[in-house]
């Protein structure tokens, strides 16, 4: 079922403690005047005290009940929000496909890649917990994503049972090239049997190069088994992400090798899946959406910046982590949202 959020989960906002004690303090006293009870106090009666108290004003009263995930912590992301939230950048989700129903989505359209499959709306829970870890909007409920203004989409490249053949994610890649998207989540791939950086799949490698000629960015997991870098993620066109835990520590499952250029957190990640629920995965699947929200980040920062220019940025200004410069676990580092988003 359902994983249920702890405090253990969340962190704060980013907004000052003086603000919050104010927004508490409110809460309780609205609590007493109007309703009685904790218990009866209603939305419309939080917002009239927020208003009375002058504790803040839109984003910041809806972020007072978004849920900072533990991820978006790590990475520094609400430090950048004050500079950057992913307006209308698109991004691309290629999986099996989205719930655009849940409270915590909105999805801007899609396609599928599926033969026999025309909708691009989910049948599988796996490519609805995706997308909120990159733009979860702040709703004044469930959680933020990294990125909270970017634009989804669905482009839905597997099936039922979460698995494809390669033909139909390469028109999924291709599709997005066509459509110009700003960055491609591809929380998928298949496994290989080298670290040697010569061999990958060319038919991804080509599709690829197609996406990086339009300006787009294409984010790849490297795979959950403790072993080499699968494709399309070792592909030269496409970024692979590791998975770290939330003490920075390399998740005991995230492939490493010489193609691994950034990581991400990817354990127990709290994200949406359908029926309005949330449910906590690990997998550098999680990792994944949480460097394609960063690249939104600094995507609308700088919008004449190409993928291409935004993955070098954002190995620049990674979180180093193991041993000094890139190594095979952690690439160059833990990507560091603040830093990419202020200096972009």
């Amino acid at each position: 079922g359902a994983a249920e959020l702890s405090a253990d989960d969340l962190q704060g906002t980013g907004i000052p403690r003086k603000e919050l004690l104010k927004l508490v303090k409110c809460v309780l006293k609205c609590a007493v005047a109007q309703a009685g009870s904790l218990e009866n106090v209603s939305a419309d009666d939080i917002d009239a005290a927020l208003s009375a108290a002058d504790v803040g004003e839109g984003d910041v009263r809806a972020a007072a009940r978004d849920a900072i995930l533990r991820g978006l912590v790590l990475i520094f992301a609400t430090h950048a929000w004050r500079y950057s939230r992913g307006r209308n950048v698109k991004v691309a989700v290629l999986d099996t496909g989205i719930d655009p129903r849940h409270p915590d989505l909105r999805v801007y359209g899609g396609i599928s890649y599926v033969p026999g499959v025309a909708s691009w709306l989910y049948d599988h829970y796996h490519a609805t917990h995706i997308p909120a870890t990159i733009a979860a909007i702040l709703n004044a409920r469930g959680i933020a994503g990294v990125a909270t203004e970017a634009r989804l989409y669905a482009v839905k490249v597997l099936n039922r049972a979460g698995s494809g053949m390669t033909s139909w994610i390469v028109n999924g890649i291709l599709a997005c090239a066509r459509a110009r998207m700003d960055v491609a989540n591809l929380s998928l791939g298949s496994a290989a049997g080298t670290h040697d950086r010569r061999v990958y799949s060319v038919a991804f490698e080509r599709a690829g190069q197609q996406l990086r000629a339009v300006g787009g960015l294409a984010v790849a997991a490297s795979g959950n088994d403790n072993s080499f870098v699968g494709n399309p993620a070792r592909c030269p066109s496409f970024m692979a992400v590791g998975a770290i835990d939330n003490s920075r520590r390399r998740a005991p499952f995230s492939n490493f090798g010489p193609q691994v250029e950034i990581c991400a957190p990817g354990v127990s990640v709290v994200s949406t899946v359908p029926g309005g629920r949330y449910r906590a995965l690990s997998g550098t699947s999680m990792a994944t959406p949480h460097v394609a929200g960063v690249a939104a980040l600094v995507k609308a920062r700088r919008p004449t910046r190409s993928g291409s220019s935004i993955r070098v940025h954002l190995w620049r200004t990674a979180l180093d982590l193991g041993v000094a410069g890139r190594d095979w676990a952690f690439g160059y580092g833990q990507v560091h949202a603040y830093r990419a988003v202020v200096t972009a």
